[in-house]
């Protein structure tokens, strides 16, 4: 593992991490020769890494993703004095969930190697889209406490006809000014008056996209772009104290494995369980209309308190209005495929479209996500001689019962005890634990971070 360098203030080491849709070797590029241009960084290095896996090129897969990892470390590994993240562009608008746990895990591990990470806020091609990134940008910066270096809008950056193609493929004018936004935000001066013409540009179309990305570091700095908690897919409920819980499976083996070790805990937190399996009605096991005709007499007799499946074809609201419940919660979860190794590392390279998967089941039909796949690529990461599965399909016991913990921590918010559990299973519940109450507050603090442009990440290291 790397260190930091004793390097001269003059000579800062940078990384670039980014997907190939958003060429951060270009964006490395311009930064390169800016900073050589410069009088203070003469002597700077500046380098780029693909986050792109076989699964995605989320910085979620790329730090979690097995294939390829090792060789991916070696050049994260390198002594570096800034990382620069980038997400991919969809993850960076439409699923922080991902984003953050990406920016978390890669921002953690740059600070243990002794550099600052930094998220480079993904481009846009309106206004309204600039402001939505911008809002989920600095959410997972204050969240993971990971300074945001803003952007521009796709709109304004066509100066006398230099073209664009944002956000999937940014060209030289978006790399560029995601250059300028970098070299200002690192050197505390604007890149106007640079030597640097960058290859394509005339003097004047350059001069305006450095314009643009003060413009942008200006509004930015100054506004607060969000002041209540962010509705994430990932939830954090809760139950009366002393109860008895009511609660229904749908599926098939491996939603009876959750079943039974709900059976297991609830106990442990003093409610006594109270389950229903409903089964499965069709061939991909998800909760649809069938289901929810069979599961109506079951709806008749109680007050359920949580609905559990792999999928759904029929929304939250719709499952509460049929069986007229009152505080029915639905989760869904990532469900790994069948027939995969055993040592689950195929699972996790897949982490990035199972998560995809579970967070627009929970947006399209108003469900509880429980990260399945997140919690054992953690526990993989933990425990690397762990398996996820007993036979290629039914998870071993610490991952079902760290499935079942997630489930139930999400619902009650409770703690879940670990006296008595072996190594294995105390880290699965440990990490359950974490791993939702993060996510549902976009928070490594596991609290609601608001955004004050006084008091958020910045790069003189101030703020929370």
């Amino acid at each position: 593992m790397g260190t930091a360098p004793d390097l001269p203030a003059d000579a800062p080491r940078i990384l670039v991490l980014g997907p190939s849709s958003s060429w951060p070797d270009l964006v490395a590029g311009h930064l390169q020769q800016l900073l050589s241009a410069s009088a203070a960084y003469p002597h700077a290095k500046v380098t780029s890494q693909l986050t792109d896996t076989t699964g995605g090129s989320s910085l979620l897969g790329y730090w979690y993703s097995p294939t390829g990892r090792d060789a991916r470390r070696v050049q994260f590994d390198g002594a570096f004095t800034w990382v620069i993240l980038l997400d991919e562009a969809a993850v960076g608008l439409s699923w922080p969930e991902l984003s953050f746990e990406g920016v978390r895990a890669v921002a953690c591990q740059a600070r243990a190697q002794g550099a600052r990470p930094l998220v480079l806020m993904t481009w846009s091609a309106s206004e309204s889209e600039a402001e939505a990134r911008a809002e989920l940008a600095y959410r997972v910066g204050n969240g993971t406490g990971t300074p945001v270096i803003p952007t521009v809008c796709g709109a304004k950056l066509d100066p006398g006809g230099v073209g664009g193609n944002v956000p999937a493929g940014p060209d030289q004018a978006g790399t560029f000014v995601a250059a300028a936004s970098l070299f200002a935000s690192l050197s505390g001066q604007s890149a106007a008056g640079t030597s640097y013409l960058a290859s394509g540009f005339e003097q004047s179309q350059q001069a305006a996209l450095i314009a643009a990305a003060d413009q942008a570091i200006a509004k930015h700095s100054a506004q607060s772009h969000y002041q209540t908690p962010f509705a994430s897919a990932v939830r954090l409920e809760t139950i009366p104290a002393e109860k008895t819980m009511t609660f229904m499976d749908s599926g098939t083996s491996s939603e009876a494995i959750w079943q039974d070790r709900m059976n297991e805990i609830l106990p442990k937190l003093g409610l006594t369980p109270a389950a229903t399996a409903v089964g499965a009605c069709n061939e991909t096991k998800v909760f649809d209309a069938t289901c929810l005709g069979n599961a109506t007499s079951n709806f008749a007799m109680a007050q359920y308190d949580l609905l559990f499946a792999r999928g759904y074809s029929v929304s939250a609201d719709a499952i509460a209005a049929a069986g007229s419940q009152q505080d029915l919660t639905v989760q869904v979860w990532d469900r790994h495929f069948d027939s995969l190794p055993m040592d689950g590392d195929a699972a996790i390279d897949a982490i990035e479209a199972r998560s995809l998967y579970g967070a627009s089941q929970a947006r399209q039909y108003g469900l509880a996500w429980v990260p399945y796949h997140l919690l054992f690529a953690k526990l993989k990461w933990a425990r690397p001689a762990l398996q996820l599965t007993s036979d290629g399909t039914h998870s071993t016991y610490p991952v079902g019962y760290g499935l079942a913990a997630m489930s139930l921590i999400s619902r009650t918010s409770r703690t879940i005890p670990i006296t008595g559990l072996d190594e294995d299973t105390s880290a699965a519940v440990k990490l359950a634990d974490e791993s939702i109450r993060q996510l549902a507050w976009l928070s490594q603090w596991s609290t609601f971070i608001p955004d004050d442009p006084a008091t958020r990440p910045s790069l003189l290291g101030t703020g929370h």
